[in-house]
């Protein structure tokens, strides 16, 4: 049976200044990943990608490749629960392209990127990803709201992609 995969993609929530957290150290990011169902209009069912590892390209125009990041975008609101909410940036374009998508957290990813004290050879600092739970991850923000309301996070950077296996 061949292998089906979906795409995911982090959600980096970027501070204005640097928290210092007992636990972590300096915190400079919080990491989040959301899973993507890419659903056909013409026959609704969902759309699986083939290899693992694969950032793929769901449609083109005028020669330029789009993904989801073209069409998805997460935004950071401070009354929201979850502080974090992910829709659409170009809904209109991906429904002319035949195509809808669902989205959901991954429960399992989260991390907090943190300052290593060590630099490389140009000076610049290394930066640690640290996993943590959920709980952790929505306490840092709630304990950190002013740091995390910046227009950085206006929308989120959708940086990394990861492919998740599908289980039928």
């Amino acid at each position: 049976m061949e292998k089906k995969y979906r795409l995911g993609y982090s959600n980096l929530l970027s501070v204005n200044n640097i928290i210092d957290n007992k636990k972590y150290g300096k915190i400079i990011a919080l990491k989040s990943m959301a899973i993507y169902e890419v659903i056909s209009l013409k026959t609704g069912e969902e759309i699986f990608f083939s290899e693992p590892n694969v950032d793929y390209p769901i449609g083109k125009i005028d020669g330029k490749e789009l993904y989801i990041p073209d069409f998805m975008e997460g935004v950071f609101y401070r009354d929201n629960p979850e502080y974090l909410q992910i829709g659409y940036s170009n809904f209109e374009l991906l429904r002319d392209l035949g195509y809808i998508i669902k989205c959901k957290m991954d429960e399992n990813f989260y991390q907090v990127n943190v300052l290593n004290g060590k630099c490389n050879k140009e000076g610049y600092p290394y930066v640690e990803n640290i996993n943590i739970t959920k709980k952790e991850f929505l306490n840092i923000i709630k304990e950190n709201l002013d740091i995390f309301d910046n227009e950085a996070n206006k929308p989120v950077e959708m940086s990394t992609f990861k492919t998740y296996e599908v289980s039928e």
